[in-house]
């Protein structure tokens, strides 16, 4: 969980917060703590847009990998790699690729959306939403193979 910076006597207050039945929300936020943890208090929208940007776009990348879709995954890591990018990134994946494959590995949930609600102390509740479903076929399956719904 995304931390503010304050004194050493005060505990920092969460940056990025989820709520507590959001399952979802608080995988992405435990997930993404390297990254996340490093934002406080007074980190403009943008810094903080971009940073889940990053942690979902591997999250969703991984997720995709274990359906049978590695090729975001491949993407990413060549990205990452590039002469021109950023010595840091290649680190922050690198990271938050061992912590997927460590602690979720297998966890195939993909994050359609994210929303950030603005809270009254500062920081952001986080709601992250995964695609919805129109058949009884997995997502990724082929569009010839995907089952519809009976409509009740």
């Amino acid at each position: 969980m995304a931390h503010a910076a304050v004194s050493d006597s005060t505990p920092p207050e969460p940056v990025l917060v989820a709520a507590p039945e959001d399952t979802l929300s608080r995988t992405i936020l435990e997930f993404g703590a390297p990254v996340l943890d490093i934002l406080h208090i007074e980190s403009d929208r943008g810094t903080i847009d971009d940073a889940l940007d990053l942690v979902l776009a591997v999250w969703n990348a991984h997720a995709l990998a274990c359906r049978g879709r590695p090729g975001r995954l491949a993407q990413i890591h060549a990205i990452a790699r590039q002469p021109q990018s950023p010595a840091m990134l290649s680190r922050i994946v690198s990271t938050l690729d061992e912590r997927r494959s460590r602690l979720y590995e297998g966890d195939q949930r993909v994050v359609d959306r994210i929303k950030l609600e603005a809270l009254r102390r500062g920081g952001y509740l986080v709601t992250c939403t995964e695609p919805r479903r129109r058949s009884s076929s997995p997502p990724w399956a082929p569009p010839s193979e995907r089952r519809r719904l009976p409509r009740s």
